[in-house]
């Protein structure tokens, strides 16, 4: 998933699920992440719902495919 994607994704998260989120990345990759998410201002519902979707899509193949586990709570 694009870096931009991301952060359109996370853009009404929390602090702390963002800080969860960044603390999964290199330095490199939250350093573009922080920098795409402070460029954001307004963003449509639809936009955010969507970028989530691309997010879902992602991982959904990746448990498919056998690289992750789908955790349940």
């Amino acid at each position: 998933v694009e870096t931009a994607d991301v952060a359109i994704a996370r853009k009404n998260a929390t602090e702390e699920d963002l800080e969860v989120i960044i603390g999964s990345m290199s330095q490199r990759a939250s350093d573009r992440f922080r920098e795409e998410f402070e460029m954001l201002t307004k963003v449509k519902i639809k936009d955010i719902e969507s970028a989530q979707r691309k997010m879902l899509d992602a991982a959904q193949k990746l448990i498919e495919e056998g690289v992750i586990e789908r955790e349940v709570e």
